[in-house]
């Protein structure tokens, strides 16, 4: 009986574990309104671009037009989603508790494009 109470002990904590790193986009946490300038331009940065700085985003939205809309971050309510998925799990709330009562800050980037795939403007909120 022992056995089985360490090894559920040993699976909850890899499943908390897990889900305090869920979200997020680590180059977006570092990134500043200054980096980005210098990272992205309006009218010359493409979407093939993007991708290459900040991998794949986290939302996209296409336009009947063919121009598009993305999202990088959001790492908060990422978490919440998933911790809300295994809300079954004692004490696994508690996490995103922790984030918050230590400040940490999540960032998101939001991008949008023209229809020829190249950034029309972008703008970096944190939360």
């Amino acid at each position: 009986m022992r056995k089985i109470i360490m090894c559920g002990l040993g699976f909850s904590f890899a499943l908390i574990t897990a889900c305090g790193t869920v979200g997020g986009n680590s180059s977006i946490e570092s990134a500043t309104t200054q980096s980005l300038s210098q990272s992205l331009k309006t009218g010359v940065t493409t979407t093939d671009d993007v991708k290459r700085l900040f991998g794949n985003p986290d939302y996209v939205k296409d336009s009947n037009d063919g121009s598009a809309y993305w999202s990088y971050g959001g790492g908060r309510n990422s978490q919440k989603r998933a911790i809300a998925s295994l809300a079954s799990i004692p004490y696994l709330s508690t996490i995103d508790d922790i984030n918050t009562a230590s400040g940490a800050k999540r960032k998101s980037l939001s991008l949008y494009f023209n229809s020829n795939k190249k950034l029309t403007s972008y703008s970096l909120s944190s939360s």
